[in-house]
């Protein structure tokens, strides 16, 4: 079985074949079986930290504060507005009432942060029956 080590003072991997004399003093070493885990925790959303002895663990990364949450709202609910912005283009087909109901949606997203409990529970708006978000929007939706 074959070693890595790593360095909590640089927060980072290690190997001898690839790094020679290039590693850190902090660095130990661990087994490619640990790195491997670790990894694999990294990419399941915890994080790699070293423990009081210097040694590479998992944690749950904290969960996000208020202000990380508004700003993700902020950033999906401007995406979904700007996915209806070709239906407020002057010449695309669309009836008065039709226009009213796209801008209702539009408000409700720009009033998002007037909500209660944002940033915690966000009540999000539909977009109006028979209208066909763009690319952006199905993205920002996913976030």
């Amino acid at each position: 079985m074959s070693i890595m080590l790593y360095s909590a003072q640089a927060g980072g991997f290690y190997d001898r074949e690839i790094h020679g004399d290039a590693i850190p003093a902090d660095a130990i070493e661990i087994t490619r079986d640990e790195h491997t885990a670790l990894l694999t925790g990294q990419s399941a959303g915890q994080r790699i930290e070293a423990d009081e002895h210097g040694h590479p663990v998992l944690r749950d990364a904290p969960a996000p504060d208020d202000n990380a949450l508004a700003d993700a709202a902020r950033a999906r609910r401007d995406a979904l507005i700007a996915a209806t912005d070709y239906l407020l283009m002057p010449d695309y087909p669309v009836s008065a009432g039709q226009l009213a109901e796209v801008r209702a949606y539009r408000q409700a997203l720009r009033d998002l942060p007037l909500q209660p409990a944002f940033p915690q529970a966000i009540d999000w708006p539909a977009l109006p029956a028979g209208y066909v978000a763009d690319e952006a929007a199905a993205q920002a939706s996913a976030i």
